[in-house]
């Protein structure tokens, strides 16, 4: 198998490349994580699909690409002197797969499992056989060196393909057994004729009996119900009776509770009727009591009404005192603004009142004045940089020989000629210092002037800020003066009102202990008027009092005569408690007699209906007893078939074994032959798969040698069995990939290993080398790079241009 070309986009951190394989040593390179498997990785996807990929589905198509965009890679190769072109795409937002392969141009198959078919018929290799024949990776490398035995054997069985035998060979053992469970269930189900004949003849007797019994059950529940009945009316009229009694009982209860409570309210009434003729006497002290409490009353309230008068008259000289010295504060306070508001109008007439023209005059002189200061300052920087400029060409010219030539006619220049140039210097340079000095005294005026007007403004604005202070404070000043003119205004008013309201009280004559006595002396006379107000009220209900006493009396004469009327009811009933007990165990009892007679009964017919389904079944499998012997005889059959196959396919897995290593080990030798230009051609595996290499006519363990010599053994190892592989496939060997197969070696190693796979250039035109290091670029023949950039693809490279 030949690959012509590759044409990737949208695979994992790949967007596009196209790539043409010739017959060279092709190196993959890249830092880590830059899509170097990756770009292998997409030949076995186009081939075999996802199954080959290292993650699920989901995680194919590039993270960066839109969902619109399609994930594709189409290769290109040929076999057996046929030209192929396979493509494999995820469409869509929902990636659906898809598939096509052609030969010579024309379509040969469409579909994800019709092409899967065709791919592994063409090739003779499934996803796992075609990366174990063409693509070697460093993990399997060391495999081969460090695992333990049991594992290794494990581990090259896996790569050759061998564990598929034993999965066979389990598969057909499984068989077996299943057909010898099916075997012994079959036995049991069976049986013998004889054994079913005789089971049915014992059925059917059984059948008669159950029968039978079902009969005498069916007596025994019908006399059993019928008792159940005749109990039942009795336990019935008596239950009637039981209700009827009851609903007079419960009458009872309640006719008792209301004589009870009519008792009470008899002796109720007769007390308070007592307490009435005894309170009857007190009539006439209680009606004196009140015929003075009526004039105290009076009296007192002439007195509370005196005393509010006295408490307004006391208010009101005080406010009027209040008012007083509010108007006399006022008129204090309003002295004293009145002489801090001259105070401050002379200290504002000591201020000049053109001082705004004042300050805008200082402000656009010092304006002028720096920006003066800072032209002088610019003309003073330029003329030192014309000086230093014609010092360093004063100090050039010094320098200059018999020889110099001018930079510009380019003629020699003479003694006269340099002289004139050093005079003419000499001249420019007193010229500029003579203005550079006057400069600087220029200069030095201007800053003196801008710092006397600065001091100047500094001084008017400090003024200017005085004056506003002034203002403000004047301001302030005249507004508190407002305030207090309406405070002395309000309070000589309130004056006149509180003078004319102590006029209207006149004299007054109020006698608190008057009131205090009064105030001690009406309680008691309070409580004697609503005492006599109880007792006329109570009089005035005696005589309803009396007619509820009287009705009382008859409604607990009729209760009384109701009580013995439901008693003889009762009587009349003729109810016996002790009757209606032996009833109700009477009747459970016969109760629990019909229900175990019914169960009889059920448990009867259940038997014989079984008895009867058994005897159908029987008679069934007699029937039948021809069909499951021809199905005994046919699993014993397949049985036998499995165990042979079985035995078969471990005898060939020992044949295979056997044969297998003396190939490796012939196929190994001729590579490292090659790899080591003759040293090393006898090659030999033990039973352990452990390389030994002969050297000068012994077989030592590889261990013994160098550690590039072990890794060059290792590798014709790996290369052996991809080519045994296709080899058992038919198929004619073009190309292998190594993955990464350097591992942790030295760059001295690393060279011995590259050598090694061109001396193998005959063996494998195509060969496929994926690694991380940069100093293997000048050892291929063709260089794919991987570049990460900014935007989180690889941009692919193939000898420098973008692919």
């Amino acid at each position: 198998m030949r690959l012509n070309s590759v044409e990737i986009s949208n695979y994992r951190v790949i967007r596009h490349a196209r790539i043409e394989l010739a017959d060279q040593m092709i190196g993959i390179i890249g830092p880590n994580g830059s899509g170097k498997s990756s770009l292998v990785e997409a030949i076995s996807w186009a081939l075999y699909g996802h199954q080959v990929a290292r993650s699920g589905k989901e995680e194919i198509k590039s993270g960066f690409a839109s969902a619109s965009d399609t994930c594709a890679v189409e290769l290109s190769f040929e076999l057996k002197g046929e030209s192929y072109r396979l493509i494999r795409r995820l469409v869509g937002k929902s990636e659906r797969s898809e598939v096509e392969l052609y030969r010579a141009g024309a379509s040969e198959s469409i579909g994800i499992a019709e092409t899967r078919g065709y791919i592994e018929s063409l090739l003779g290799l499934d996803w796992r056989g075609f990366l174990t024949s063409f693509l070697a990776r460093q993990q399997e490398l060391n495999a081969l060196t460090d695992l333990q035995p049991s594992k290794r054997r494990e581990h090259l069985a896996g790569m050759l393909g061998i564990d598929r035998i034993d999965r066979a060979t389990e598969s057909a053992r499984d068989s077996a057994r299943r057909e010898a469970d099916r075997l012994l269930l079959l036995n049991e189900q069976v049986g013998s004729r004889d054994t079913l004949a005789q089971r049915i003849s014992q059925l059917r007797q059984q059948s008669g009996s159950l029968t039978a019994a079902v009969a005498s059950a069916a007596g025994a529940s019908t006399i059993a119900q019928q008792n159940l009945a005749s109990l039942t009316a009795l336990l019935r009229e008596q239950q009637e009776r039981e209700t009827a009694c009851s609903r007079w009982e419960n009458q009872l209860p309640a006719i008792a509770q209301s004589e009870h409570l009519l008792t009470e309210s008899r002796a109720r009434y007769t007390e308070d009727l007592a307490t009435i003729a005894a309170a009857q006497l007190q009539i006439p002290m209680l009606e004196s009591d009140v015929q003075r409490l009526a004039e105290s009353r009076a009296e007192l309230i002439q007195l509370r009404q005196q005393q509010t008068s006295e408490s307004y008259r006391q208010q009101s000289r005080q406010q009027l005192a209040s008012a007083n010295e509010t108007v006399a504060a006022a008129q204090r306070t309003i002295a004293d603004l009145t002489n801090q508001i001259e105070l401050v109008d002379q200290q504002r007439l000591s201020i000049p009142s053109n001082l705004a023209d004042l300050l805008d005059q200082a402000r656009a002189e010092l304006a002028a004045c720096r920006d003066r200061v800072v032209q002088l300052t610019t003309q003073r920087d330029a003329l030192t940089a014309a000086i230093r400029k014609l010092t360093k060409q004063a100090g050039s010219l010094s320098e200059l020989g018999p020889d110099t030539k001018c930079d510009r006619c380019l003629r020699p220049l003479t003694a006269h000629d340099l002289d004139q140039v050093r005079s003419h210097l000499a001249e420019e340079q007193a010229a500029v210092a003579e203005e550079m000095a006057q400069l600087e005294l220029e200069l030095q005026n201007g800053i003196r002037t801008r710092t006397e007007i600065e001091t100047r403004l500094t001084g008017l604005e400090r003024l200017s800020q005085q004056q506003s202070d002034l203002i403000n404070q004047q301001t302030r000043l005249t507004a508190e003066l407002g305030k207090l003119e309406q405070q002395r205004i309000a309070a000589e008013d309130q004056i006149k009102i509180v003078t004319a309201q102590l006029e209207q009280f006149g004299d007054l004559s109020f006698d608190p202990a008057r009131l205090a006595q009064l105030e001690q002396e009406i309680p008691p006379l309070e409580l004697a008027e609503s005492k006599l107000h109880q007792l006329r009220a109570d009089l005035a209900r005696r005589d309803r009092l009396e007619s509820d006493l009287a009705a009382t009396d008859q409604k607990l004469a009729d209760l009384r005569t109701e009580a013995e009327k439901i008693r003889a009811e009762i009587a009349a009933i003729g109810f016996d408690r002790t009757a209606l007990d032996q009833i109700q165990r009477d009747w459970h009892h016969a109760n629990e007699t019909a229900e175990s007679a019914k169960s009889d009964l059920i448990r009867a017919e259940h038997a014989r209906d079984l008895a009867n389904q058994e005897i159908t079944l029987t008679e069934q499998q007699l029937g039948q007893f021809e069909q499951i012997s021809k199905e005994i005889e046919q699993s014993r059959q397949a049985q036998f078939r499995s165990e042979t196959l079985a035995r078969l396919l471990s005898d060939f897995k020992k044949h295979l074994i056997a044969r297998i290593r003396p190939r490796l080990a012939e196929l190994t030798g001729q590579l490292l032959a090659d790899m080591t230009d003759g040293r090393y051609t006898l090659v030999a595996l033990d039973e352990e798969y452990r390389l030994r290499l002969n050297d000068l006519g012994q077989f030592y363990g590889i261990e013994r040698f160098s550690g590039g010599e072990t890794d060059l053994a290792n590798l014709c190892l790996r290369l052996a069995i991809s080519q045994a592989l296709t080899e058992s496939a038919g198929m004619d060997r073009s190309f292998v990939m190594l993955d990464e197969v350097f591992g942790s070696q030295d760059e001295a190693r690393r060279d011995l290993v590259v050598q090694g796979l061109i001396s193998l250039r005959g063996r494998f035109p195509q060969m496929i080398l994926i690694t991380h290091f940069e100093e293997l670029k000048q050892k291929v023949e063709m260089l794919v790079e991987l570049v990460p950039t900014r935007h989180g693809w690889s941009e692919v490279r193939v000898n420098g241009a973008v692919a």
